[in-house]
């Protein structure tokens, strides 16, 4: 049986909730602490930095996870045999409205993933920013294997299609 991408659509929406969840627990220690009191920017510090770039990690988590949610209500290859025979049977234009669920539920899908994408890069500078207040090379190191991770997902499938 051939890989079926919508399937994981309800786990990508799931991890989206639970990183959202560390993104708001690294908010919160960033303010019970003295996390990041090192100024930037004339007033900016560091915590404030982390805080906000933080927030928008979890502002597109949360976005990801009502984009694969929506994926999901397109999603008519999930459908048990016997609902997809009824629908089959029984609904208007079956073929139309199959291309344009299908297309539907790509479109969600792939804002789901890009705002998926986005929002880990962000975590991942988040984290280096907090980190950096206590060890800038290990902040570094952190930032720059968060961003090699998630270039390799990006490039791994490219070659993978190249090499066939």
């Amino acid at each position: 049986m051939a890989y079926n991408w919508r399937s994981t659509l309800g786990d990508y929406a799931q991890t989206a909730g639970v990183l959202a969840g560390f993104c708001f627990a690294l908010i919160v220690l960033v303010f019970s602490q003295n996390v990041g009191s090192a100024s930037l920017y004339g007033m900016v510090t560091i915590g404030q930095l982390s805080v906000m770039i933080l927030g928008l990690a979890s502002v597109l988590y949360i976005a990801a996870m009502g984009f694969f949610l929506s994926a999901k209500a397109y999603d008519f290859w999930s459908l048990p045999d016997k609902y997809y025979s009824f629908l089959e049977k029984n609904l208007h234009n079956w073929t139309a409205n199959q291309a344009t669920w299908n297309e539907t539920c790509r479109a969600y899908e792939k804002a789901g993933r890009w705002a998926y994408n986005i929002s880990m890069t962000l975590l991942f500078l988040g984290l280096a920013l907090i980190t950096s207040s206590y060890n800038f090379t290990l902040a570094v190191l952190i930032f720059a294997l968060g961003i090699c991770l998630e270039f390799a997902q990006l490039v791994v499938p490219v070659i993978q299609r190249l090499s066939r």
